[in-house]
């Protein structure tokens, strides 16, 4: 006796649901036969459909308690099928449920935060981000934990909440003073544009990591000239003259003018003087031993012009424009008696 081979194909023993039903029967009897653990184990590593975690998830609840293992996995897979409604009221049963449990809040920044990328709309974006950075700032109050806070740190960075990721950060330096949040922290303070913190740190980094010392001094002087604090600005780079012998002149002339800025002229003309005596180029000597002179005069530094003058008018007396403008400069400070032996030094090089 022979079957049309048809026949054997296309006949459907069971329909779709008999065989979902079917699924479900099976998956509550796996619940109750297999330790939970072991259950909730085997959930957690499932990689395939969310869908139908969620199904088996759901069935179970229909006709059992769930543990809280499972409501956050439940939880998990509605975001993931962007399923917000759900998700919210699983977050509500959490919350009901299992009072005790410390990560509600973040449980609560990950569907806002879901809810704002599905959100096509730019004014209610806006009214989420806003809610977003109230979540965010009431965690870090509330976290002590140096993961929790670098989780924190990262999503406000996502969303350019830059004064939330620095105060994460300033959290997290207390529990770990690494070098790596130090910087991290100078760098937002900096995009912050909080000057003063932004100098706290980097006094911190040049402490701790002496091997960049000079990169750091460069860029607080940079904040110092921000600032206006000239002074300070001027100190910085006198310190980087010392530690940098091979752009000591530089620095030495940034360190004279912003002296000269915040109208210390002797300081400034000081600054000059050492970098003439630093220079091994006669240019550049001549030209630092008359920007000292001049420095001076601005200041009204008379005394001083004229002690340089003095000291160092043998090492420029051979040359002419130099030797002419210490004469003139005697001249005009009415130092008749050096003016004399100048000029007479003049003539006899002119001989």
């Amino acid at each position: 006796m022979s079957f049309p081979a048809n026949n054997l194909i296309d006949k459907k023993i069971f329909k779709w649901y008999e065989i979902v039903g079917f699924i479900f029967i099976i998956a509550s009897l796996l619940y109750l036969l297999f330790p939970k653990d072991k259950i909730v184990e085997l959930i957690l590593k499932e990689k395939g459909d969310d869908n139908l975690i969620i199904k088996y998830i759901e069935n179970i609840k229909k006709y059992h308690d769930i543990d809280l293992k499972l409501h956050l996995v439940l939880f998990e897979k509605y975001l993931n099928t962007s399923k917000i409604d759900k998700a919210e009221n699983e977050l509500e049963t959490i919350y009901k449920n299992f009072p005790n449990f410390s990560k509600k809040e973040f449980l609560k920044y990950k569907l806002v935060k879901t809810e704002y990328f599905l959100t096509k709309d730019e004014k209610k974006r806006g009214f989420i981000k806003k809610e977003i950075e109230n979540i965010l700032n009431n965690l870090i109050k509330n976290t002590k934990k140096t993961k929790q806070l670098k989780y924190i740190y990262k999503e406000a960075l996502s969303f350019e909440l830059y004064q939330i990721a620095l105060n994460s950060i300033e959290k997290i330096i207390k529990n770990n003073n690494d070098l790596k949040w130090i910087k991290n922290a100078y760098k937002i303070s900096m995009q912050t544009k909080n000057y003063k913190k932004a100098k706290k740190y980097l006094q911190n980094l040049i402490k701790k990591d002496p091997l960049h010392k000079k990169i750091y001094l460069f860029d607080l002087a940079n904040i110092y000239i921000h600032t206006k604090e000239y002074k300070k600005a001027s100190n910085i780079y006198y310190n980087l003259a010392q530690i940098d012998k091979e752009k000591s002149l530089k620095w030495l002339q940034k360190s004279a003018m912003f002296s000269i800025l915040y109208k210390d002229y002797e300081i400034g003309a000081k600054r000059y003087i050492e970098a003439m005596i630093r220079s091994k180029d006669f240019k550049n000597k001549k030209r630092f031993f008359m920007e000292a002179i001049k420095v001076s005069l601005w200041g009204n530094k008379k005394d001083l012009a004229i002690k340089y003058i003095k000291m160092y008018k043998n090492l420029f007396i051979h040359d002419k424009e130099c030797a002419i403008f210490m004469l003139k400069t005697a001249l005009a400070l009415e130092e008749l008696t050096l003016a004399n032996k100048i000029s007479k030094d003049i003539a006899k090089r002119l001989k």
